[in-house]
């Protein structure tokens, strides 16, 4: 309406200098000093034609608590019935308000990792990355609600979107995908870009919470393909690690 081309609403300001550029004028930052190896070799492998690497002494970092066998480790939902988003039809579009089972999974491991290992919570070393705005609201006002100790930790900057994490670091970052439904459908979850962020933004463990039944199945939507693709490359990483945690064992211990 203001006269401004709609690619700037598709593309970022980088993107479009970047394509047109000619190779010899571009270079790679390829090597990362941050995550664990096992992270930086999934998002190489998924996205990056294996052209990205993990810098000297990433492949050493081990699992920060002796019950996950993996630096990155994924707690799934696809068991719990129901464990679908909650969400409404705005303006001919999909709204989604949240996800109550990955929100109650989400402070379980939240104050778990506050238990076992206080620093976190004093030193601000922990963070958690929701992808949609209305989950951020909803996980802040569960943990408001429950009145929980979490320490030194500010609510508002504990839990956030992809985005305004960008640029952060924690020693262990917990990510909700959010979307969990029959048709598998992902909206906005398929610019990879978001999943790269928000998963590189750890320095120690990284927790992943979500629907791998809903994040990998082939729903025929050409422009969720590609990370559909990922998704299942990285369910395969999960299974080579035996890093895929049953979600039920967290809402059953959140009943009782």
């Amino acid at each position: 309406e203001q006269g401004f081309d709609p690619i700037f609403l598709q593309k970022s300001w980088f993107e479009i200098l970047w394509n047109p550029m000619p190779d010899d004028h571009k270079t790679m930052l390829d090597t990362q000093f941050r995550c664990p190896s096992i992270i930086s070799d999934f998002v190489s492998k998924a996205f990056y034609e294996s052209k990205y690497f993990a810098g000297s002494g990433m492949e050493n970092k081990q699992p920060i608590l002796p019950n996950f066998n993996s630096t990155m480790t994924f707690i799934d939902t696809s068991k719990i019935y129901p464990s679908f988003e909650q969400s409404r039809i705005t303006d001919g579009r999909t709204e989604v308000l949240g996800n109550e089972v990955e929100t109650t999974i989400i402070i379980e491991t939240l104050m778990n990792f506050i238990k076992e290992l206080p620093y976190l919570a004093d030193k601000n070393e922990i963070g958690i990355i929701v992808p949609y705005k209305n989950h951020v609201l909803e996980v802040k006002r569960t943990i408001k609600k429950l009145k929980l100790d979490i320490g030194n930790l500010n609510v508002e900057d504990l839990v956030a979107s992809v985005d305004s994490y960008q640029g952060q670091e924690r020693d262990v970052i917990i990510f909700a995908f959010t979307r969990s439904n029959k048709g598998g459908n992902i909206g906005f979850l398929a610019d990879w870009r978001r999943l790269n962020v928000a998963i590189t933004r750890t320095k120690k463990q990284l927790i992943m919470v979500g629907s791998l039944k809903t994040l990998t199945m082939d729903n025929k939507k050409e422009h969720e393909s590609e990370f559909k693709q990922a998704m299942r490359i990285l369910e395969a990483e999960l299974r080579a690690t035996d890093s895929i945690i049953d979600g039920s064992n967290f809402i059953n211990g959140a009943n009782k």
